[in-house]
């Protein structure tokens, strides 16, 4: 009843009268205004969106406060310059336009460089999402909340599709990572569930579903690809769903008004598309005056593209290497090139955590961030949510071979190099590599890695403890650090170490997230969370000419300690403590050596422990011809039994005629009735 969209509601239910949850509309109780509001949207014919909000989004590029600012000037220096009298007070006037014109131009250029910042700011964010979504979907057994919070931040940009070129591509974000099959498949389970116990939901769940289909329908309608079947029949069937009288009544009061967020993200995107016209009309010789600006109508579907639209510049458009899983390969040399770039990053990550063992049929995972950049680049958010990659461990290794052209040699001394560059954080990142005789290298990892030894020593640190022991491979950790003088600074990072074949050991943390440890509750309440982009370290162990022992350090760092303390103090002062911090250590490991005569053979079950593979970096059943598989992660299992393909047959694909009842007058069918067909 709820595709075919006739007269009556779900279930059999008048569509005078829906009930979802505590809602209900068309009762004699409409004491609550949600309920009074949702009435009158249905009496009325309310839009899904409102057109007016619409169109004063769409012109606030255009509004410039210079007009404004030169009146106000005009007048208010008019009125100052009464005195001089008429002649005074016209160059007066005169004088309070021009100043207050030139504040108000500067005024809209900081605020459109600001929303242009935002909108690369918010681009930069959704290409993270849909990555790490990418990324933890084969391993996230709550898929469908993982497809509805994509779907969900995807939201306003959906919104405000129809008049803007930057929310269209936008949006082939989402569309990359709904054409992967294993999400495609997903989004029919999720359509059954909701059809199957809508009656169950409260209204904000209710709400969430409807918006979620409301933004793949925007999503599909300007979608470049070309859809198979199953995804027509999924479209038709969402449409249907979305052009109930019920489902446009409950969202009429949810999308007339949007919040600040989705307001801001909507800016954004106009503001990005009148920087483009600005740069077109730059390179316009002859233009039309009759042709001005307009808002676009909500009836647009957005079919009428502009024809420069097609002419975007490569970056505005959306990089299917931006993407690490299963997205469309426009051709095959395309797809012969990230073939190839798989078989590289492949190759480079084997060379951190070993080579692949045949009789598994194991494959290393492509690297999840392709270079250095890119890693810095990485949404702060995601990332917390992401444990250590291997491609991590890769890129750390990469640095402590790179040469130092463009970095400031801040301490050079036989014993100890330090470099270090500015980067775009406002923070420096520190490169140091350190020369320590007589120190066996089980004894530093041992001393540095167990919390419990390393407060011992390391007076900077109060306390430390172990969050969680394995959370794909990394462990998560917590240390409080107490400075005299200011708020005390603490560390929630993932921590991740690897033992490699040529006995060098790998250590790399960075900044986490976890549930049992919230930032400003319980033991974190009045501490400042550092976020530490990257703190590695790389272990070696030689020997000199006399066959004593030499331990080999290369530490990396960038962090933000945040707080009102100045960057450039925290910068002035950050080069000095990697001598200070490997002198302590020498002292500790010295102290434990002869301590410990045998402690190498005493370290070495403890260190061999780090050998060890991890397995959530490989992946089994790798097919290397993505021309014809698309996506190169394994396929779950089908979670309705009613979708899932029998063996050795292709996926069946369920009718859309075959979810209508048969003739007029005909009761309509349950929605457990279609799940059955």
């Amino acid at each position: 009843a709820v595709l075919r969209g006739g007269g009556t509601g779900f279930g059999g239910v008048p569509a005078g009268k829906v009930t979802i949850g505590s809602l209900s509309a068309g009762g004699k109780d409409n004491s609550d205004p949600f309920d009074r509001m949702w009435s009158a949207a249905k009496i009325n014919q309310m839009r899904i969106f409102d057109q007016d909000l619409l169109k004063s989004i769409y012109n606030k590029p255009y509004k410039e406060v210079r007009n404004r600012a030169a009146v106000l000037g005009t007048g208010v220096v008019g009125l100052l310059s009464m005195p001089f009298g008429p002649i005074g007070m016209a160059a007066g006037g005169m004088v309070g336009a021009v100043c207050g014109g030139l504040l108000g131009f500067c005024a809209d250029r900081r605020r459109r460089q600001k929303k242009l910042e935002e909108s690369e700011l918010e681009k930069k964010r959704l290409t993270s999402l849909v990555r790490w979504a990418a990324e933890r979907f084969n391993e996230d057994e709550e898929v469908l909340q993982l497809i509805e919070m994509v779907a969900l931040e995807f939201k306003p940009i959906a919104d405000i599709a129809a008049g803007s070129k930057s929310a269209r591509k936008t949006l082939q974000l989402l569309d990359a990572w709904v054409a992967q099959k294993t999400v495609k498949r997903q989004l029919w389970v999720y359509m059954s569930n909701l059809l199957q116990s809508w009656q169950d939901l409260d209204r904000e769940s209710f709400l969430s579903s409807m918006l979620v289909f409301q933004t793949l329908a925007t999503m599909y309608r300007h979608s470049p690809r070309f859809l198979d079947e199953q995804e027509v029949n999924f479209v038709q069937r969402m449409e249907r769903l979305l052009e109930h009288n019920s489902v446009k009544s409950v969202m009429a009061h949810a999308q007339q008004f949007p919040t600040f967020g989705e307001s801001r993200v909507m800016e954004c995107m106009v503001y990005a598309d009148h920087a483009r016209e600005r740069r077109v009309q730059q390179k316009i010789v002859s233009v039309d005056p009759e042709v001005g600006h307009k808002s676009p109508s909500i009836h647009d579907d957005g079919s009428n593209h502009d024809p420069e639209e097609g002419d975007d510049s490569d970056d505005e458009k959306v990089d299917n290497h931006q993407l690490w899983g299963g997205v469309t390969v426009p051709s095959r040399e395309a797809s012969k090139e990230k073939v190839s770039a798989a078989a590289a990053g492949a190759a480079a990550a084997a060379a951190v955590v070993g080579p692949e063992h045949p009789k598994n049929d194991k494959v290393l995972r492509k690297p999840f961030f392709k270079d250095w950049n890119d890693f810095m680049d990485f949404d702060l958010t995601f990332k917390h949510k992401m444990p250590i990659t291997c491609s991590e461990l890769t890129l750390l290794l990469e640095k402590e071979q790179e040469d130092l052209a463009n970095w400031d040699v801040c301490v050079d001394r036989k014993e100890i190099r330090v470099a270090k560059v500015q980067t775009g954080t406002g923070c420096i990142t520190l490169r140091a590599w350190a020369m320590v005789p007589g120190i066996n290298v089980y004894v530093a990892f041992y001393l540095f890695y167990k919390l419990d030894e390393r407060v011992k020593w390391d007076k900077v640190l109060e306390n430390g403890k172990l969050v969680e022991g394995n959370m794909q491979g990394s462990e998560v950790i917590y240390c409080l650090m107490k400075i005299p003088g200011v708020t005390n600074r603490e560390f929630l990072q993932y921590r991740r170490a690897f033992l490699r074949e040529d006995g060098s050991i790998v250590i790399v943390l960075r900044s986490a997230e976890h549930l049992d440890m919230p930032e400003g509750q319980g033991e974190c309440k009045g501490n400042i969370r550092v976020e530490s982009f990257i703190s590695g370290y790389v272990l070696r162990q030689s020997y000199d000419d006399k066959g004593e022992p030499v331990l080999q350090i290369f530490l990396m760092s960038c962090a933000d300690i945040k707080g009102l303390v100045p960057k450039w103090i925290i910068n002035f002062v950050a080069p000095k403590k990697p001598a200070e911090w490997v002198d302590t250590l020498r002292k500790a490991c010295q102290g434990y050596q002869d301590a410990h005569p045998r402690c190498e053979d005493e370290l070495r079950e403890y260190v061999q422990r780090f050998r060890k593979e991890n397995p959530f970096d490989y992946e089994a059943g790798y097919e290397a011809d993505v021309v014809e598989e698309t996506a190169l992660a394994p396929q779950p299992k089908e979670s309705n039994p009613a979708l899932a393909p029998a063996e050795g047959n292709p996926p069946r694909i369920v009718s859309n005629a075959a979810l209508l009842p048969q003739g007029r007058g005909q009761d309509p069918t349950s929605p457990r009735q279609l799940l059955q067909l």
